[in-house]
């Protein structure tokens, strides 16, 4: 009977292992594993660790992130995807393969104070200063220096205010972005588009992940 049971129910062996030998088997796992494993169940999310900086910084240049367009920030230490990146923070130094990568930070810990002002009420630093004008895969946004929201609706160049805090007198309507002519190898986004289709799901499933960090 007792062999019945153990060919009926194959998963059994690994939960029946010494959780030393979960441990060794964890160490032997690259991070995009260790996520799928961390996900399967309580046992398993309790013995896996926090990932490190240098581990996403090292995870994101896989074929695993590279397909998801995840990359990490260094305040939050988590992968996520592209769009909750400036463009400026996905090119050239802060690039995958640039000399900086460690120094990118998404959009929501650029903003952190303004977008979550009672989770980080203690803290003063903020990156992203009011005026700050942030563009995101070829799409203007801008942190309203007079309201202090962050918006799509950009006011006149030089403004460093939304379109709504403008005088009417001076507002002139910023033309609407066009989308990414053509591929740049600096840009992620521009080679990625043709396959890339990244859904809300997913977003869900890996920042669920990152977030118990």
């Amino acid at each position: 009977m007792a062999s019945e049971h153990n060919t009926s129910n194959p998963d059994s062996y690994l939960m029946r292992l010494p959780v030393e030998l979960h441990k060794d088997i964890i160490d032997l796992l690259a991070l995009p594993e260790k996520v799928h494993l961390k996900l399967t169940g309580r046992h398993f999310a309790s013995l896996i660790k926090a990932a490190s900086h240098s581990e996403l910084l090292a995870a994101e240049n896989t074929e695993w992130a590279i397909s998801k367009g995840l990359f990490s920030c260094m305040d939050c230490v988590r992968l996520r995807p592209l769009d909750k990146f400036a463009d400026t923070m996905r090119k050239n130094k802060k690039g995958r393969n640039g000399s900086e990568p460690y120094k990118r930070f998404c959009i929501d810990c650029g903003l952190r104070l303004q977008l979550h002002p009672k989770l980080y009420r203690n803290q003063t630093e903020q990156r992203y200063t009011p005026g700050t004008e942030i563009t995101v895969q070829g799409k203007p946004f801008i942190f309203c220096r007079y309201c202090n929201k962050y918006t799509d609706q950009v006011g006149p160049k030089r403004s460093l205010a939304c379109s709504v805090c403008v005088p009417k007198e001076k507002s002139n309507s910023r033309k609407s972005y066009e989308p990414y002519p053509g591929y740049d190898s600096d840009d992620d986004f521009g080679h990625l588009r043709g396959f890339y289709d990244y859904e809300l799901e997913n977003d869900y499933e890996y920042e669920a992940y990152w977030s118990v960090f």
